[in-house]
């Protein structure tokens, strides 16, 4: 019986192998040749998130690779820097460049588009061109809450020395942040076999066969849905974040993590200013999803901080679908980080950023005022 093993063995092996062959050409045959269009949404690939004792999770410095999911998707690189950031290489500060830094979550991170497609890298663009010299560090990482924020403002946002914060706040930052880092992948190898392994997943997540047999998986999962069922697929998320809103005890507990970082930062000298990035369900049926949105600028006016919200701008655009990803109700496409970076540069230069610096009368070296929307005036942009 022992001496048949390695028969069977090299019969499972080869079996395998058949079974993948007529999978990878089924693939190529779909995507490449029929031009099959992917239905698939994005994914994070192994290896990328990494436990960290003060955060919780960060990204792994230094690690390359592609998004998974759909045929799209797996063609968007990931890389990251030595610090751990999606960004380029972090250098000393340029005087004549004041620094901006963008903390979020995914959607600043810029899931499911490149680098280069992100609000941040848009708005330092838009800048340049009309001759105000800025730079935009991008801090973002997925799943990141406010508490987190706040983390990353007592690390001194990885040694930045911003002249200026904003803050891209989603609606379900007020979730609640178990500061217990995630659990380790597996490590019974040590990070080399944990780091190879994962190379070896990524590869075959990127081959035309799992990519063929992802596309099955999700179109027979959303050719089960009936219509209605389907459209709750997609507002489940936003109805329990708006619940969550609606709690006083959680609101109260967010508003307690903004007062620590309005005193750090203004301990500090830094501008601060937040974003509020749209969500499709709220854009689609404001009467029923517009609770958080209110509560949000309700509690940062109390406090006087300066809210640019492109609600208006996106609710006004002819197809709001195409400005976020398939199937996804809060991540942007290129289109809809374009039209937040001009909303944003709206702000900045003549919209509420600026008018609240205005009110205060703040010089424009001023790096003291607590809520700075001042961070127009703090980033040099001309009076």
């Amino acid at each position: 019986m022992w001496r048949k093993i390695p028969r069977y063995a090299g019969l499972l092996l080869l079996w395998t192998l058949f079974v993948f062959g007529l999978l990878e050409t089924a693939g190529y045959l779909a995507f490449e040749k029929a031009g099959l269009q992917s239905f698939g949404r994005y994914g994070y690939p192994s290896g990328l998130i990494v436990p960290d004792t003060r955060l919780g999770w960060r990204y792994q410095p230094g690690y390359e690779g592609y998004f998974k999911g759909g045929l799209d998707y797996l063609q968007i690189p990931i890389q990251i820097n030595s610090d751990g950031f999606r960004d380029a290489e972090f250098r000393p500060k340029d005087a004549a460049r004041p620094r901006l830094v963008v903390v979020g979550d995914s959607v600043v991170f810029g899931s499911g588009v490149a680098a280069g497609e992100r609000f941040g890298e848009k708005l330092q663009a838009r800048a340049e061109r009309a001759g105000w010299p800025i730079e935009v560090r991008n801090l973002g990482i997925n799943h990141y809450t406010f508490k987190q924020y706040l983390a990353l403002a007592e690390m001194d946002f990885a040694g930045l020395r911003p002249d200026a914060l904003l803050i891209g706040f989603t609606l379900n930052d007020i979730e609640p942040w178990d500061p217990q880092p995630q659990p380790a992948e597996n490590d019974a190898g040590g990070p080399a076999l944990r780091d190879t392994l994962g190379r070896l997943v990524d590869r075959f997540e990127r081959s035309w066969a799992s990519r063929f047999l992802d596309e099955i998986a999700i179109r027979v999962k959303y050719a089960a849905m009936g219509v209605e069922e389907e459209a709750a697929y997609h507002t489940r998320w936003m109805a329990s974040v708006t619940e969550y809103w609606q709690r006083e005890e959680n609101r109260r507990r967010l508003a307690a993590e903004l007062d620590e970082l309005l005193s750090l930062v203004a301990d500090r000298g830094l501008a601060v200013a937040v974003v509020l990035l749209p969500e499709k369900n709220d854009l689609l049926e404001p009467e029923r999803f517009a609770f958080p949105r209110q509560a949000v600028a309700a509690m940062l006016e109390s406090r006087g901080v300066p809210l640019c919200d492109p609600y208006a701008a996106f609710a006004a655009d002819d197809d709001i679908s195409h400005l976020f990803l398939e199937h996804d109700s809060i991540h942007l496409t290129p289109r809809g980080h374009d039209l937040l970076a001009q909303t944003l540069f709206d702000c900045l230069r003549a919209g509420p950023l600026r008018t609240y610096a205005s009110a205060l009368a703040a010089p424009p070296d001023s790096r003291t005022a607590r809520t700075g929307d001042a961070v127009g005036r703090s980033l040099g942009y001309a009076q």
